[in-house]
């Protein structure tokens, strides 16, 4: 793949080289580099803890669904802010989802909804139409705050935890572990409790990566997107993006992601005893990722790079300050990549946005806004749409 790329990138140097113009190399160079910008803002009348996860836009109306998982609350909201649908789903109630409301999507003309074990379908107006229970899969933490839920074509891709039984400390746990459920909501529920036919697993760990070297993990958490039948994901502490065809259930490709440092996990051993003492043992503090993204042709992640020990130990655990000197020596930072390259000069993160929530599938992306240094909390809820665009600077 690298030797169809790289001719890509040479024609440009080439041409500016030969230019005697120095705008015109200067305008060649600045072609190759890319930047998120706000181009729009919604702002909605609402009070809102924290932050207001944007999960879905709907591709033709423009609406905005929201999960407010802290208060159980789903809402519709149109382009202009405007709260067009507003429920409040008791987690133990018909309707809930016997635990807090993790994610949505627009499926169709319904909503789709998912929580820990739970997948319903509800339509218009927020009235649930179909239930579907998991018994499959080995639950995660609950991540709140996440697009976990994605529809492709007329099935569900869903994030829910690996479907094996097996414990973290043996290898099996690793050979069985997948990263998906392909979820069919037209096949009838059957008469007893299991439903094993809606929830189809997709995607295994890669059989020669780093979670096949005989270690442990304490937390595999994979970051997916979902674009034209095609499912993007990574790992929280990995290095590789991989690209997995949903209908042939194959992986495509897989990618190096262009990090510029990243502390890998050593892992843990595979033994009670040896795995509790390393496990408690002072360490390097690993890189991480917490969000990715597939905007258009672009990937977008948002991440750590991680600090070695020795450099933990210099800021001085004991110290008041310790956790505002750890953050600013280990950054969040976000990194936009096209075919493998990092394309963005700068990793700093936009000091404007709180969080980046998901990308739509006509490649904006969607954020909160950072209202940490504000003395007071608005009364509303700002949203911001973001796009991929030249950094001309």
């Amino acid at each position: 793949m690298l030797k169809k790329i790289l001719p890509l990138f040479l024609f440009p140097l080439l041409f500016a080289s030969c230019s005697n113009n120095p705008k015109e190399q200067v305008q060649t160079k600045a072609s190759e580099f890319y930047k998120l910008a706000i181009v729009d803002s919604v702002r909605i009348d609402i009070l809102a803890s924290g932050h207001l996860p944007v999960v879905d836009v709907h591709d033709e109306t423009g609406n905005l669904l929201t999960v407010d998982s802290e208060n159980n609350t789903v809402r519709i909201i149109s382009p202009n802010g405007e709260v067009l649908e507003e429920k409040v789903l008791i987690p133990s109630s018909p309707e809930g989802l016997g635990s807090p409301v993790l994610s949505g999507e627009f499926f169709g003309d319904d909503v789709a909804l998912s929580g820990m074990y739970y997948i319903k379908i509800y339509n218009s107006d927020l009235e649930v139409q179909k239930s579907m229970r998991n018994y499959n899969n080995k639950p995660l933490m609950m991540f709140m705050g996440f697009n976990h839920l994605f529809e492709t074509g007329k099935k569900l891709v869903a994030y829910m935890g690996p479907h094996t039984k097996q414990s973290k400390i043996t290898p099996e746990y690793y050979q069985e572990f997948t990263i998906a459920d392909l979820v069919d909501p037209s096949l009838k529920s059957p008469e007893e409790k299991r439903n094993d036919d809606i929830f189809k697993p997709i995607g295994k760990l890669d059989s020669v990566g780093r979670y096949m070297n005989g270690m442990s993990y304490l937390y595999i958490i994979s970051h997916l997107d979902v674009k034209s039948g095609i499912m993007y994901y990574t790992h929280s502490n990995d290095t590789t993006l991989y690209q997995f065809d949903i209908e042939k259930n194959s992986l495509v490709s897989k990618t190096a992601i262009p990090f510029d440092k990243f502390l890998l996990s050593k892992g843990l051993p595979q033994s009670p005893a040896a795995y509790e003492q390393a496990r408690q043992s002072p360490g390097d503090s690993p890189g991480s990722i917490s969000r990715y993204y597939r905007a258009g042709e672009f990937d977008v992640l948002v991440y750590k790079s991680g600090l070695e020990l020795s450099k933990i130990e210099e800021l001085g655990r004991d110290t008041p300050d310790f956790r505002t000197r750890m953050n600013k020596a280990n950054p969040w930072k976000t990194l936009i990549a096209k075919d493998g390259k990092r394309v963005n000069r700068s990793l700093t993160k936009n000091p404007k946005i709180s969080t980046i929530h998901m990308a739509d599938n006509k490649g904006f992306l969607w954020a909160s806004k950072n209202i940490n240094d504000l003395e007071e909390e608005p009364d509303f809820v700002t949203i911001y749409k973001m796009k991929i665009v030249l950094d001309d600077e």
